[in-house]
């Protein structure tokens, strides 16, 4: 890319496999600087992007950190997560008689030393990834980028009963900052992936007027809308692109052929597609959703025990970190993509495979969210059970095969192309998001 062809220029914290360079380079986006602590995203991010990232953010000066227009920034969101805890910016006091908990400001993080509020003895942070809100912060208030995009779970609107949200928009306003945020699902923008995630928008305030929110309903955006409203935050109301239909399916990113190492043992999932076989996959009536069609007999957790219909979309993918946790699909071995048309792409839930009450049960098309374990499944002729493979999990994603392909051609493992698509961040939401970040003229 030339000097000429250069758009704006951003800084990628957390970067990850880079789901923010993929499309922000399409809009004329250069990355002038990207961080990243994981030893094998970096190997990653280096293979795609053949530059390295600065590691740790934490350990950059503010003084080393270049000029830019945007600054992204997935930070960590287990800790915000129903799963991870929801520890979020909680600090507990060490005082074994006090144990107080409580969340800190902008400023008390800087001075670093933090004391307890009711007995004033130390303090500490009940996770450390909760914290880094603070470095976009620092990084923001140092080099005053136009505008900053943040990622999270959508559990970050009620942790800690609002205070997070609070900290966050209370932060970004002392800094020079307006705020909006929406919760946006992946499965509206051509993946078929059930993935809804809080995006927070921050413009400097002397680029956005500021504007207060109309705030209806009750769902959890609302409820923390309302309640910062009635904090006075300095607001701004942003054109967060539109969700209106989902129109791909799980069957339409399946491969066509895949290694047998991928698929269930019969023993395991015999039961299942007896039901199967007996009844097929129920039609898919009404908007693609995230359904299963039954369980398989493995051990642990229920999630790695679902199995989808190939005609519905996948559940939010996770970090999969084996142990069977790929989604897994139901699919036809005498059909050329390997699954039917009644309901290839469509997850399945595996736990209870004889249930009554869960015969026919189908994800319409969209996979659940993708998360770092992989607990996904699919069907095949005779009917199969199979994991999606790791191909599949970046094209939940919305990267391109190129990517996948050049990552395991380097001999990056199956274990971490999975954990890579599950941290990864949703790359056709942030192209609508960023084509509305430049329509509006804020970069």
């Amino acid at each position: 890319m030339g000097e000429m062809d250069i758009r704006f220029k951003y800084v990628s914290l957390f970067s990850g496999i880079g789901g923010f360079e993929q499309a922000l380079n399409g809009k004329g986006g250069i990355c002038v600087m990207a961080s990243e602590i994981d030893k094998y995203a970096n190997e990653g991010y280096e293979i795609v992007y053949g530059k390295k990232t600065v590691g740790d953010i934490t350990k950059v000066r503010s003084m080393d950190i270049p000029r830019h227009d945007l600054l992204t920034a997935g930070f960590p969101c287990p800790t915000f997560s129903v799963a991870g805890g929801r520890d979020g910016m909680m600090y507990e006091c060490k005082n074994p008689h006090c144990k107080e908990e409580h969340v800190i400001d902008y400023e008390t993080y800087k001075m670093r030393d933090v004391s307890c509020p009711v007995c004033g003895e130390e303090s500490k942070a009940k996770d450390k990834r909760g914290t880094l809100f603070y470095e976009v912060a620092r990084v923001a208030e140092y080099a005053q980028p136009k505008v900053v995009l943040m990622e999270n779970v959508k559990g970050l609107l009620s942790s800690a009963k609002g205070e997070i949200m609070r900290v966050i928009a209370e932060t970004m306003n002392k800094i020079g900052y307006r705020i909006d945020f929406d919760v946006i699902n992946s499965k509206y923008f051509d993946v078929a992936q059930n993935r809804e995630r809080v995006f927070i928008v921050c413009v400097r305030e002397d680029i956005a007027e500021g504007e207060k929110w109309t705030v209806k309903g009750s769902t959890s955006l609302a409820k923390c809308k309302r309640n910062l409203t009635k904090m006075d935050v300095d607001s701004f109301v942003f054109d967060f692109p539109e969700q209106t239909d989902v129109r791909v399916a799980l069957k339409d990113i399946l491969e066509d052929t895949v290694a047998d190492n991928f698929y269930i043992r019969k023993d395991a999932s015999s039961e299942l597609i007896k039901v199967l076989d007996e009844n097929g996959l129920p039609d898919m009536v009404g908007e693609l959703t995230t359904d299963c069609v039954g369980r398989i007999d493995l051990n642990g957790h229920d999630l790695i025990k679902r199995v989808y219909s190939p005609l519905g979309v996948s559940p939010a993918l996770t970090t999969m970190q084996g142990g069977n946790q790929e989604p897994k699909v139901a699919v036809l071995e005498a059909t050329k993509k390997g699954y039917a048309i009644a309901g290839v792409g469509d997850s399945i839930n595996i736990k209870f495979p004889s249930s009554k009450t869960r015969r026919g049960r189908v994800g319409h098309g969209v996979c659940h969210t993708l998360e770092v374990t992989n607990d996904i499944a699919t069907l095949t002729h005779d009917w199969r059970i199979r994991r999606i493979t790791p191909k599949e999990c970046f094209r939940l994603q919305g990267f391109r095969d190129v990517i996948h392909d050049k990552l395991q051609a380097e001999g990056i493992s199956n274990a971490q192309l999975y954990k890579m698509a599950g941290n990864a961040v949703t790359v056709n939401v942030i192209d609508a998001i960023a084509s509305k970040l430049l329509e509006g003229g804020y970069i």
